[in-house]
Order: structure tokens, then C-alpha cells, then sequence
């Protein structure tokens, strides 16, 4: 096993990845978040979520509303399943200078974007890998925020590859699922694509880990986070997330209640260069699951 997680790490470190993503929980992108019975249509998601930067926001983030469906379509023996995704996220930001609110409500959507791929999971017990292909685009409604800033339209092409295990009971009142994710970024190159700005970064490696404690049925305390270095030219960068509070399960999903921070060392959005930014708040989170066949 440590031979088998030492080679995905090396594999991992030698592969290129993009900039900033979203929100992303590790079981709307797992291939196999659970044991699948059926064949066609196993399992779906559903997640719609809300974060308010009341604690500490930036010049370009006030909040956040998402919302992020997956699903898969086809599944094999729980050895092989296609897992498909989307999200879609509004980015709303405080007035900039000389800006005049629309309502009482001081506040202007700046930007959209979308996330989207498929993944091809293969269970190779304890891991689970998977190839990924995905874009992500970043689409202002308006391009000034200062007089000395303007945000710019980003999108990425990728292939990529996903280490994960089934999600881990090493005690009974806690569950892990850990991962590594990284992918090759330059398609839009390979397809000789015009006019699309480029990332600054050639590369990143993100860890992530969820643990979630049922330490009792209505009420599991849970925490979730991913780490990602940032490789430029000229150096070396940092993306950082957690999300920890209480998860309130149900038959047909659960309800996430949670404190967030985002770390940023550039978030690759902004035309004058390098935008750092953290940001702090609150937020919830409505998760549907459908088990299909299960």
C-alpha cells in the first residue's frame, strides 16, 4: 500500500494543474462516493450552497451562491464508473468606487463561473484512480473594480488524474476520505485556441481530506479542506480552503452548517497581475443524493 500511494504521489507531482476552482466536495467528483447494485444510473448529487465573507472579505468577493449536480450515469461491478459533473457559481463583490446601488442591498454581482468534466474511475483496492477531463471558465459582468483594477476572463482545458480511497472507518465514530488531484492544462494550446487569456501558474498539486465524526444520528461535526501549491515561472504560490461545522443528515441527503476560510496567493482573476486574497465567513449547503440502484 505505501508503495502503491508513493508512486500516485510522484505520478501527481509531475503533472501540471490551474488555477482558482470553486467549492468542489470530494464525493461530487469520487466515482464511487458509494457501493453501487445497479448498473444504469447508480447514484446522482445535487448541492446548492451559500457563502456570506462576513468575517473578512476582499474587493472582489462579498459572497457566494452555487450550485453543483453529478452523477453516474454508468457503473460496472463497482470496479469501473463514469462520474460526470457541473457547477455553476455567482461571485458577488462590494460597490467599487463611484458605483451607485441598484437597491438597498450594497452590494454587485461581478463575475460567473462554470466548472464542469467527466471522470473515469477504476477501484484498484485501497485506491481508487480515475482520469478526468474538465474546463473551467471565468465570465465577468463587469470588467472594472477599481480605477487601478479590472477582472479578466480565464478558462482552462485540462486532463487530469484523482487518487482517493472509498471513504475510510478506522474508528467507529470517524470517517476519512483523503485525496490527491492534479491535470495537464494546456489543451486549448494543443487545439490552437486564440484570443484566451493564459493562466500565470503552470502548475499545482492539491491534497484534500474530509472527516466526518457520526458521533450521533441527527448531529456529525465534520471538516473539510484541500492545500494546493501553486507552481509559476518565477516561483512558487499557495491556495488553501477548510470548511468545518456540523452535518445534519437525512434520508434523502443532508444539511451542511459551516465557518469557511478561503487563502489565495493569486487567484489568477484580476488583468494587472498577481491578486492575492483571503476571505472568512459562513455558509450552508443542501446536499441531495439519489442512490438509484444501491
Amino acid at each position: 500500500m505505501r508503495r502503491a500511494l508513493l508512486l500516485v504521489l510522484v505520478l501527481l507531482l509531475t503533472l501540471p494543474l490551474h488555477g482558482r476552482d470553486f467549492p468542489q466536495s470530494i464525493l461530487t467528483i469520487h466515482p464511487f462516493p458509494a457501493p453501487y447494485t445497479s448498473t444504469i444510473l447508480p447514484h446522482g448529487t445535487l448541492r446548492l450552497w451559500y457563502e456570506t465573507y462576513t468575517l473578512e472579505e476582499s474587493p472582489t468577493d462579498s459572497f457566494h451562491i452555487g450550485i453543483s449536480g453529478a452523477a453516474t450515469p454508468l457503473a460496472w461491478h463497482n470496479l469501473l464508473a463514469l462520474r460526470i459533473y457541473f457547477d455553476s457559481i455567482l461571485v458577488v463583490g462590494p460597490l467599487a468606487p463611484g458605483d451607485e446601488a441598484a437597491s438597498v442591498m450594497e452590494w454587485w454581482m461581478n463575475a460567473v463561473q462554470y466548472q464542469y468534466g467527466a471522470l473515469l474511475g477504476l477501484r484498484l483496492p485501497p485506491l481508487v484512480l480515475a482520469a478526468e477531463y474538465s474546463r473551467m471558465s471565468f465570465h465577468p459582468l463587469r470588467w472594472r473594480i477599481h480605477d487601478d483594477l479590472h477582472l479578466t476572463d480565464p478558462a482552462t482545458d485540462r486532463l487530469g488524474l484523482l487518487a482517493t480511497t472509498p471513504p475510510l472507518t478506522p474508528l467507529p465514530w470517524l470517517t476519512i476520505t483523503p485525496s490527491l488531484r492534479a491535470a495537464y492544462v494546456d489543451l486549448f494550446d494543443y487545439w490552437q485556441a486564440e484570443g484566451l487569456p493564459e493562466f500565470r501558474e503552470d502548475a499545482y498539486l492539491r491534497a484534500g481530506l474530509l472527516l466526518t465524526s457520526p458521533v450521533h444520528r441527527l448531529i456529525h461535526p465534520y471538516l473539510e479542506t484541500w492545500n494546493d501549491i501553486l507552481f509559476f515561472p518565477d516561483g512558487t504560490g499557495y491556495a488553501f480552503r477548510l470548511e468545518t461545522g456540523l452535518l445534519i443528515p437525512s434520508p434523502a441527503g443532508e444539511l451542511r452548517l459551516f465557518l469557511v476560510v478561503n487563502s489565495f496567493s493569486d487567484t489568477q482573476e484580476v488583468e494587472e497581475g498577481p491578486f492575492p486574497m483571503t476571505t472568512a465567513g459562513f455558509g450552508f449547503a443542501f446536499i441531495v443524493a439519489s442512490p438509484g440502484g444501491r
